[in-house]
């Protein structure tokens, strides 16, 4: 909390007006805008974080969402890069070795296939999109 608190801090005292930053364990969306301030923690865990400011707002958010990464450099496709037709989008149920999204590197397709059962919650990257290595292209939650 105290490196939340330091972000805050720091924000407040900026010319910003917008402000988002996203790590591993969770996500803070900033504003001067709205007046609004709401923190999610380990999930559906709710702590009010109003302060004396009622013109910010805070969105920290951490899901239990498991996220597919990347495992190379490269033109993400959620599209059949054959017919054009969507693989997956949110709302879908995936199953485990389900092709999810095509990574195009260096002229070779590769299949991204889903590790698990889920539904899509998240798709990260656009069709036709670079992405990067080890970037998060999808969020899927898990179906129990």
């Amino acid at each position: 909390m105290e490196k939340i608190e330091k972000v805050m801090e720091l924000f407040q005292n900026s010319n910003l007006s917008d402000m988002e930053l996203e790590l591993d364990e969770f996500k803070i969306k900033m504003s001067k805008n709205t007046q609004v301030q709401l923190v999610e923690v380990n999930s559906n865990e709710y702590i009010n974080t109003n302060t004396t400011q009622q013109s910010e707002s805070i969105d920290i958010v951490e899901n239990e969402y498991q996220k597919i990464q990347s495992k190379l450099v490269g033109t993400f496709f959620v599209s059949n890069v054959a017919d054009g037709n969507l693989l997956v989008q949110v709302g879908d149920c995936v199953v485990e070795g389900q092709v999810i999204g095509v990574i195009e590197a260096m002229k070779v397709m590769n299949e991204i296939k889903s590790p698990f059962n889920g539904t899509v919650k998240k798709i990260n990257s656009k069709n036709n999109q670079l992405v990067q290595y080890d970037e998060v292209i999808m969020e899927i939650e898990l179906n129990d």
